[in-house]
């Protein structure tokens, strides 16, 4: 009686556990886009041609972090004249040195739609 009462019990919990709304939602929020994940506030992705600088900004002033290296691929949040924005003031120069793609309308719905859900 007990072993049945400890199957009965452990079933439930695993059922509960695998039907859970939040396992689905998790599976459901993401979206791809060229073999990278698409979050909430991003505009676009940048992907460095050539190796170039990352600045911070401090007012108007841009103070050198580091260089990214060629290859690398970033999530791009916003923009300012000339410049892409990683996000958390981090910027780099818009020239022949990056590539700047912007996901489909569409693409940037449903991830709008997604975190709507999921709230």
């Amino acid at each position: 009686m007990k072993i049945m009462k400890k199957f009965l019990t452990v079933s439930a919990l695993s059922a509960g556990i695998l039907l859970s709304p939040f396992h689905v939602h998790d599976a459901q929020a993401k979206v791809w886009w060229n073999g990278m994940e698409l979050v909430q506030g991003q505009i676009g992705k940048l992907t460095v041609l050539k190796d170039t600088e990352l600045y911070k900004l401090q007012g108007e002033k841009k103070v050198y972090i580091k260089t990214l290296k060629a290859g690398g691929v970033y999530r791009i949040y916003t923009f300012k004249p000339g410049m892409l924005g990683l996000g958390g003031g981090y910027y780099v120069d818009r020239d022949a040195r990056v590539k700047y793609e912007t996901p489909s309308k569409a693409k940037l719905n449903q991830v709008k739609m997604n975190s709507c859900s999921v709230e």
